[in-house]
């Protein structure tokens, strides 16, 4: 379980920001991102969800402790959208048409692959 400190550092790092650009980016020194990184500050809650806008995760993923279980073999990038909450119910619903579609392409070249290899043995 990361706790904030780790998940800014975490999400800093994956969107490749260093600590002085984005502490630019949030309107605050680059020393003061350091000692919130390293667990020796707590963030305001207008700092959280300046945090939460720039690196489009949810104050909920942010804040709790719990991060739900993990989903073994889903990039972080694609479990981090989904619990965005610059995320809409159209985006969603596009996603999941894509994938179900995907779903059946991928199931229907399956479908081929034993159809040949019954036709070759």
């Amino acid at each position: 379980m990361l706790t904030l400190a780790e998940k800014i550092k975490k999400l800093r790092n994956a969107r490749g920001y260093t600590q002085r650009a984005f502490a630019r980016e949030l309107g605050i020194s680059a020393g003061y991102l350091s000692q919130l990184e390293m667990g020796l500050r707590k963030p305001s809650r207008e700092l959280v969800r300046r945090m939460a806008d720039a690196f489009g995760a949810s104050l909920d993923y942010l804040l709790r402790e719990d991060e739900g279980p993990a989903v073994e073999g889903v990039p972080e990038e694609i479990v981090e959208f989904f619990r965005s909450e610059r995320v809409t119910e159209g985006d969603r619903e596009e996603l999941l048409s894509f994938f179900r579609f995907w779903q059946a392409e991928r199931a229907r070249r399956a479908k081929a692959r034993e159809k040949k290899k019954k036709r070759t043995r």
